[in-house]
């Protein structure tokens, strides 16, 4: 039987990853926007040379809407630049630790020369870990409770 240490130490190669979604950074907002509605895709990364430069999510997108930035506007101007990446050799752990310390729903794999491989997800995360211990993931609190509403014995 495996511990949550083992899988923690796989990698995200093992974890099902999509494939990214890539535009330059001229590419103008109407554009990614359509695109982001058009292919289902919660995000995506920003390219110079097919490495990679920045990342636009549906998070940039609603800062977007509720500033009325100009849809001509290259998405350069309002992507997240530097985005928190992985490579193939990351761990299931290291992952995870990433996202919940960056509040990230999906982090790029990338290569040595920082060109995108794949996109992996906290969902495709916990569902791969769910896999090895369905009873632990599936009889948590609806909510997490950090500390007790009240002081405990006497």
């Amino acid at each position: 039987m495996r511990s949550f240490e083992h899988v923690a130490q796989e990698t995200v190669q093992l974890v099902p990853s999509s494939q990214p979604c890539c535009v330059a950074r001229t590419e103008s907002l109407g554009r990614v926007l359509e695109l982001l509605k058009q292919h289902s895709h919660s995000g995506v990364l920003v390219c110079d040379d097919r490495v990679l430069a920045g990342i636009f999510t549906e998070r940039d997108a609603l800062k977007v809407m509720t500033r009325q930035a100009d849809l001509g506007d290259a998405v350069e101007r309002h992507m997240t630049t530097l985005p928190s990446t992985l490579t193939p050799s990351s761990t299931i752990g290291e992952a995870m630790f990433k996202m919940a310390r960056g509040g990230f729903r999906r982090l790029p794999i990338v290569d040595d020369r920082h060109r995108p491989l794949a996109v992996i997800d906290m969902a495709a995360l916990v569902h791969y870990v769910d896999g090895y211990f369905p009873g632990a993931v599936y009889n948590l609190p609806p909510k997490a409770m950090l500390c007790t509403p009240e002081r405990a014995g006497a």
